[in-house]
Order: C-alpha cells, then structure tokens, then sequence
C-alpha cells in the first residue's frame, strides 16, 4: 500500500514528464497544474476521512469503507469523458485541468492495485482487484518507507537537472 508520499510524487513526476517533454505549452499548461496534480493523486484516499467519521458512530473496520467507491475506474472515466469535449471544444485550459486530474485519479488507483487490491468497478462490482505486491506487514510498508526515499531523491535530482532548482535558493 502506497503512502500519500507515493501518490503525490508519482503524479507530480508524470505529470511533469508530460509537461516538459510531450505538451511544451508553459502558457496553457502552468507549473502549478503538477501540484494541482499531485494533490489530486491522493484524493482517492478521502475516504480515509469517511471511514474516521463513521467509524466514530459504527465502530465498522477500515477495509468496509477503504478503496471502495472512491477508488473505482468510473471517476477516471467520466472526468475523461469531459475531457474529450473540451479537446473538441479547443479549451487548452480546461482541457489541462483534467488531463491532470485523470492522471491523478488513474495512477492512484493503478498504484493501489499494484501493491494490494481496489474495488475497480464500484458502485457496479465490489470485487476487489490487484496484484497485492506488497501486503501490509511490517516488511511491505518497510520496502513502501525505501520507495518514498527513493522516488524522492530521484526527482528532487531531476528536478535540480532540468530545471536549476539550486539557482533559486
């Protein structure tokens, strides 16, 4: 199970990969967009709040609420859907405003099932689906702790190499 570090990062980096080297358009596309991005890749962890409040009155368990609804491929889709008219409607802006935020939702969710299982198809099948990479035990969130570090120095790195980041400080 990723931590909201994960998420965050992973988002921002493909994001930013895409902006700098697929899109090129800085005026349509701002930097802030990759943090908007990024704060939309852990909005699928909502419900983590959710499970706080009912859990308060029900005393029901995590996995009940936990990559339920929230993480289901329908939001992914309909956000593409509007994205696609606004491609035909030629609004660069809104157009990169929900690029990011299906990049964002879809990653999350592709995370989540990578290393444990998601109810993918909610509100229509609970199944949960994934490959449960790496479960939650002290090992797994152990190697999930390395990844953070890792995935951090690497784009605090890229970030210095393509950007001069250092020149700012």
């Amino acid at each position: 199970m990723p931590f909201a570090v994960t998420h965050v990062l992973i988002t921002i980096i493909v994001i930013e990969l895409i902006r700098d080297y697929l899109i090129k358009d800085k005026k349509n596309f701002p930097l802030y967009l990759v943090l908007i991005g990024g704060i939309v890749g852990l909005l699928p962890d909502i419900d983590y709040f959710l499970y706080w409040v009912i859990y308060a009155q029900f005393q029901i368990p995590i996995l009940s609420v936990h990559r339920l609804f929230t993480h289901s491929v329908v939001w992914p889709a309909v956000f593409l859907i509007v994205t696609y008219w606004a491609y035909f409607k030629k609004n660069k802006k809104l157009l990169y405003w929900l690029l990011v935020i299906v990049i964002g939702l879809v990653l999350h969710i592709v995370l989540d099932s990578i290393t444990g299982y998601a109810a993918m198809l909610a509100p229509f099948s609970y199944t949960l689906v994934g490959l449960n990479l790496l479960p939650d035990t002290e090992i797994g969130r152990s190697i999930t702790l390395a990844i953070d570090a890792i995935i951090l120095l690497a784009w605090l790195v890229y970030i210095e190499w393509r950007h001069k980041i250092s020149q700012f400080i």
